[in-house]
């Protein structure tokens, strides 16, 4: 039985989380602090959850062995990382698959090591338990990024994590399928989803679920809490080419807006009307339960949960011959690399600057993130990829060209057929 556990508190609109050591009923104020640090940051409920079970993981693992945080170090730390990956392999989401929960692990690594890192400076554990001389060895760096909205450079301290496994993917949160989506897959689901026994409701709906994964980037959670008041026909028919809209939902509890393009806007408005307002009158669905979202279960009438739009998508995939695991998220994949190919095609036309420093930031901005050289990779890919099709289109007209020249030398070399005398 674990003896640390987190409890949730939601009150006057206000949610805060508490842990408690049931073994010598106190609170763990360590865990608890370290959620109000969080709560000051802005940072949404779901992720200071998230933030916190990881570490109250780690102190149940350590009170099964009878330690405490200040006797952490890097040899018990990393007996708890294997431990924690083998305990991941073993669980159905990861489906034995090691790179991918290697990827898990050191992301709750990571977060262990920003919480010592805070516990230090905050003066709640021993000095020295962390750092270059730690027993727990970490460096702190100090690194720069730049602001999207001002364009100035500001500190920001980040910290070496030594124990965390090397994998395929170093810098992404995400495990890259080895497949991306296509257009040609955009129009295959599209297929899939009129071919199924479904009613005239989930096709649309699940075609839709791909249209804006596709041409829009938004994440599951971000498509999911789109409002019909959001697609008002006046609105769409009185704006441009593109539609902005501001997800409720959102990342790091962002508000940021995202152009969507008009005839996708107006399929939206359309399916509200039509498909969604059927069901609405089928079911008689109360607004209490609907909620205003666009896209609801239609077995219960209540808004679809994000599991089950990853799980529908997932089992479209697979039926393509996608890898398992594969569902919504690899379509902003595709939107990017749609994004940076088109961002260097614009800036071609108009003889503008095509490095890879220059398209991340408006690469970034369509997605959402703050930092945009986090998409250096992907611009350079881009490019990389832009070359590569222009080699290939070269080497074509040269193998082409060398066939007609060979052609001719043949037809240079043959015998001049003799005239019959008459």
């Amino acid at each position: 039985m674990n003896e640390i556990i987190l409890s949730k508190v939601s009150y006057a609109q206000s949610t805060e989380f508490i842990c408690y050591d049931i073994g010598n009923m106190t609170v763990l104020r360590n865990i608890v602090n370290y959620g109000l640090a969080m709560k000051s940051r802005m940072l949404s409920t779901s992720t200071i959850e998230q933030e916190l079970r990881h570490l109250v993981e780690l102190e149940n693992y350590l009170r099964a062995r009878k330690l405490k945080i200040d006797s952490l170090n890097d040899e018990n730390l990393a007996l708890y990382r294997d431990n924690l990956l083998k305990k991941t392999i073993s669980a159905r989401s990861h489906r034995g698959v090691e790179e991918k929960s290697k990827i898990t692990v050191n992301a709750k690594l990571r977060r262990i090591y920003h919480w010592l890192h805070w516990l230090q400076s905050s003066g709640m554990c021993r000095s020295n338990l962390i750092g270059p001389r730690g027993s727990v060895r970490s460096e702190v760096r100090q690194s720069s990024n730049r602001s999207l909205q001002t364009s100035s450079w500001k500190a920001a301290n980040s910290y070496s994590t030594p124990l965390c496994f090397r994998t395929s993917f170093q810098n992404s949160s995400h495990v890259t399928p080895r497949q991306l989506p296509t257009e040609r897959t955009v129009d295959d689901l599209h297929a899939y989803f009129f071919a199924s026994p479904s009613s005239n409701y989930l096709v649309y709906r699940n075609s839709l679920f791909i249209d804006i994964a596709s041409r829009v980037g938004l994440r599951r959670g971000s498509i999911n809490s789109l409002n019909t008041n959001q697609f008002l026909a006046e609105d769409i028919a009185n704006s441009t080419d593109e539609f902005w809209i501001t997800p409720s939902k959102q990342k790091k509890n962002y508000s940021n807006s995202f152009p969507i393009p008009k005839d996708l806007a107006i399929q939206i408005s359309s399916f509200i009307e039509n498909q969604r307002a059927e069901l609405i009158i089928k079911k008689r669905i109360k607004k209490t339960d609907h909620k205003g979202r666009i896209f609801l279960s239609e077995r219960s009438g209540k808004p679809l949960t994000d599991r089950a739009m990853t799980q529908l998508i997932a089992k479209a995939m697979r039926s393509l011959g996608f890898e398992k695991g594969t569902s919504i998220h690899s379509f902003r994949g595709k939107f990017t690399s749609d994004a940076v190919d088109k961002e260097v095609e614009t800036r071609l036309s108009a003889g503008m600057d095509t490095s890879s420093m220059s398209i991340a930031p408006a690469v970034a901005m369509r997605l959402g993130h703050k930092n945009p050289f986090q998409f250096l990779s992907y611009a350079s890919a881009a490019q990389s990829k832009k070359a590569r099709l222009e080699r290939q289109e070269q080497e074509s007209e040269l193998s082409r060209l060398r066939s007609e020249l060979n052609k001719l030398r043949r037809i240079a070399l043959l015998p001049t057929p003799k005239t019959s005398k008459k």
